[in-house]
């Protein structure tokens, strides 16, 4: 669109025009003196637009009034009709960026709540399985165990439930038929098998991108509560876990670091040094933080308007 001459409510003259997604205006300096300007305003800062005719100080010229931050432009030219089409081809954009922003904003929300709920219950599964295993330490007291694999059922059907990413579904019948039966060996062995699958799970979602959500929270998240009661069943059964020490801090480190990205930085940091306890409080707080990050458009806002 080529350059448009007219005047600033100042009287000044001036010209301008829409360059993709920018209005350049170019402000003439004055006869008596007075410097010329050169002024560019991105049609992401523009708040409102008005035109039409009618205005001071020139009431039969077209003017637009553009609103952008702790800014007001007001421009003049008796050249009405490219001037109104320059006002409508800004709104047409402001239009439409804010009907994305509209979409964007809902479909953050839906995903954003889908994955962190999905986060909360494979660590809550962890949780659940891992608990089996423990209280087949020692005397086995096979009502708890029951209650246990209540609750695993219980997580599993929740995971089951959640319609937006319906994750990979485990299934519970052979570790059922190991509790039934009262045997052990079946039981640990099927944790074991459900436990890699679930990994599995979340290392091959971890590796997909997705416009509001960082898929490699659901491997991270998985892995490090894994390490804690890795840890935490050493020190019960005097098993070791597999995991170094070195490769565990650098695992809580990575996840930490992402965390703090999103959420910004809090006082809270995941050791191995610090109580299962703590660490496994952080975990869970961290899921929920994650839930609670506010919407930003960013570089997706971009490839739409594109689209």
């Amino acid at each position: 669109m080529a350059p448009i001459k007219g005047r600033l409510d100042d009287r000044k003259n001036a010209t301008i025009e829409l360059e993709g997604r920018e209005i350049k205006l170019v402000v003439k300096g004055g006869f008596f003196g007075g410097k010329a300007s050169n002024h560019v305003i991105k049609l992401d800062d523009i708040s409102s637009i008005k035109h039409g005719t009618g205005a001071k100080p020139f009431p039969d010229a077209m003017m637009i009034k553009i609103q952008y931050p702790e800014e007001e432009l007001s421009f003049f030219s008796i050249n009405k009709a490219p001037l109104e089409a320059l006002a409508v081809e800004m709104e047409a954009f402001i239009e439409k960026r804010e009907k994305l922003l509209v979409e964007m904003e809902k479909e953050y929300v839906i995903d954003r709540e889908a994955h962190t709920a999905l986060l909360y219950l494979n660590l809550e599964l962890v949780d659940a399985l891992m608990g089996l295993v423990v209280l087949l330490d020692g005397s086995v007291d096979w009502i708890s165990v029951e209650s246990m694999y209540n609750q695993v059922m219980r997580v599993n059907q929740d995971r089951d439930n959640l319609s937006v990413l319906r994750p990979s579904h485990l299934s519970l019948e052979r570790l059922s038929m190991g509790i039934e039966k009262r045997d052990i060996s079946v039981i640990k062995s099927e944790v074991y098998d459900l436990l890699f699958v679930l990994r599995e799970s979340c290392a091959e979602k971890a590796k997909h991108n997705e416009p509001w959500f960082n898929n490699m929270f659901h491997k991270l998240f998985l892995d490090v509560l894994m390490s804690f009661w890795g840890r935490r069943l050493e020190e019960l059964t005097g098993e070791f876990s597999g995991e170094s020490v070195e490769n565990s801090e650098m695992r809580l480190q990575e996840l930490g670091k992402l965390v703090h990205a999103e959420i910004g930085k809090d006082e809270k940091q995941l050791t191995n040094g610090q109580e299962y306890s703590e660490n496994h409080r952080i975990l869970f707080e961290w899921v929920e933080a994650l839930q609670n990050v506010e919407f930003e458009p960013g570089e997706e806002l971009e490839k739409r308007l594109a689209a």
